[in-house]
């Protein structure tokens, strides 16, 4: 399979003079899915850049992600397992979740091998946001897994969601 490259769209709306283009590199290169970020309710991120370079969109406010434990603020200590969460904000909140749904819609559609027909994933089961065609904002809308059946799907795993076993390879120390 050729590279599916996921990039952020950036977080320089307010501080761009056009603002109506604001997408960054390398997002702003054609074989790039560059994406937005949304609020909770779906609205754009007042911070999220915007132009004719997006792709999709993805939650992007106060994501829930680890922080290190206070014994590892250096970075250092790399045998205690941290319980403590932070939230953020920003684009680099959303490619990850796109990056996730990609992975999910290959999974589901082993024959997506080319970064186009992911791509076209995207398009095809995004929740159209906005006009409800491709935009500055949303691009083709908030991505969602492949899985998801509820038309208001509200950007969360539902009850329908499947579980897979994981078999985990052994990997050896090079």
């Amino acid at each position: 399979m050729k590279s599916l490259f996921i990039c952020s769209a950036g977080n320089k709306r307010a501080e761009e003079s056009n603002p109506n283009d604001s997408v960054g590199y390398p997002a702003r290169h054609d074989f790039v899915v560059a994406v937005a970020a949304l609020r909770p309710s779906k609205e754009p991120a007042y911070y999220s850049s915007r132009g004719p370079e997006v792709d999709c969109a993805a939650p992007a406010d106060s994501v829930m992600t680890t922080r290190p434990s206070e014994n590892n603020k250096n970075g250092t200590n790399f045998n205690e397992v941290s319980t403590l969460y932070t939230s953020f904000n920003g684009t680099s909140c959303a490619a990850p979740h796109v990056t996730g749904i990609a992975a999910l819609n290959r999974q589901a559609d082993p024959s997506l091998t080319l970064p186009a027909d992911l791509r076209a994933s995207f398009e095809i089961t995004a929740e159209r946001l906005g006009t409800g065609t491709k935009n500055a904002d949303f691009g083709y809308g908030m991505v969602k897994s492949p899985w998801t059946t509820h038309p208001n799907y509200p950007g969360k795993l539902t009850t329908n969601a499947m579980s897979k076993s994981v078999v985990k390879s052994p990997i050896s120390a090079v």
